[in-house]
């Protein structure tokens, strides 16, 4: 399979493999300044970019990979943005909300989460 770009003078068409696809995606999501983190259904990390792995005071993202996101909210956060997470995916099909993170070392950043519909 193939993608065809459209909308685009017949001199600049190319055709774009699968392939070539997911290494553009991959490498705009790898390289980009905002914090992108994947998770499984039981709350594992599958994936972290260094974006968001820095902005919590980790070196490498890899570092992250199986941990629960619940491990950098602060205090009762937990059982608050967990359901209001749920409750708006389940209603709206979307979140977006600004919080609070811990860090590695402890200090709180605030953060704009957001799960697109």
């Amino acid at each position: 399979m193939s993608v065809l770009k459209e909308n685009i003078p017949p001199r600049n068409m190319e055709i774009i493999t699968p392939e070539q696809c997911r290494s553009m995606l991959s490498t705009a999501v790898e390289q980009s300044i905002h914090g992108i983190i994947i998770v499984d259904l039981e709350g594992a990390i599958l994936f972290c970019n260094q974006a968001w792995a820095s902005m919590h005071g980790y070196e490498n993202p890899l570092e992250l990979i199986g941990k629960s996101p619940s491990m950098f909210f602060a205090g009762d956060q937990k059982e608050n943005e967990v359901f209001s997470f749920h409750d708006s995916v389940l209603e709206n099909g979307s979140y977006r909300r600004e919080t609070t993170n811990v860090r590695k070392d402890g200090t709180v950043l605030t953060t704009w989460r957001q799960l697109p519909s």
